[in-house]
């Protein structure tokens, strides 16, 4: 989560200070500055598996661009829902690829469900993450602690819905590899 904040923080200052924001070299400064802060951050799994992930999502969008562009000129639907599912399916399998180095590595277990449960969490994370921040910000605010404890509610409901489907998947035959 902090390599992640830095490189959104180093990819947001980019315009304000003349450069042309990068999602490579944004990724590069948060991981610099988590290993000046604690140089044996680089050993944790946690912070490997973060980058490799991000490195394949930000690969993912490079490959993609193609595919927006020829579903945008396109001018046959079939054609364009067709790039639009590849464009989709990219960030899940890219980051799942370029994870499985350090999984192997480091003796865990790669999973055969990684890309379908990427696929099923997704319509969920924005909601969670909004419902999570509504309920912060509503219990800053005397008076709104009604509405903190409704976001926090949907926000929790949403998290049992994740949970619930990572169990699920987790019994699948090909959960483990």
């Amino acid at each position: 989560v902090d390599m992640a904040q830095h490189s959104e923080i180093k990819h947001r200052l980019a315009p304000l200070l003349g450069r042309e924001a990068d999602g490579l070299t944004s990724l590069c400064a948060g991981l610099l500055i988590l290993v000046v802060a604690n140089p044996l951050s680089v050993a944790a799994a946690g912070l490997q598996l973060s980058f490799a992930a991000t490195l394949g999502v930000l690969t993912a969008g490079k490959m993609a661009r193609p595919l927006r562009a020829w579903a945008r000129d396109t001018e046959r639907k079939a054609a364009a829902a067709l790039a639009k599912a590849g464009e989709l399916l990219l960030c899940p399998v890219f980051a799942a690829l370029f994870t499985l180095p350090v999984q192997l590595a480091g003796g865990l277990t790669p999973s055969g469900v990684s890309v379908l449960a990427s696929l099923l969490a997704l319509p969920l994370m924005g909601p969670t993450l909004v419902c999570g921040l509504l309920a912060g910000l509503c219990g800053l605010v005397p008076g709104l602690d009604f509405a903190a404890r409704v976001f926090s509610l949907g926000g929790g409901l949403l998290v049992r819905l994740l949970n619930a489907v990572a169990t699920h998947l987790a019994a699948l035959p090909l959960a483990r590899l």
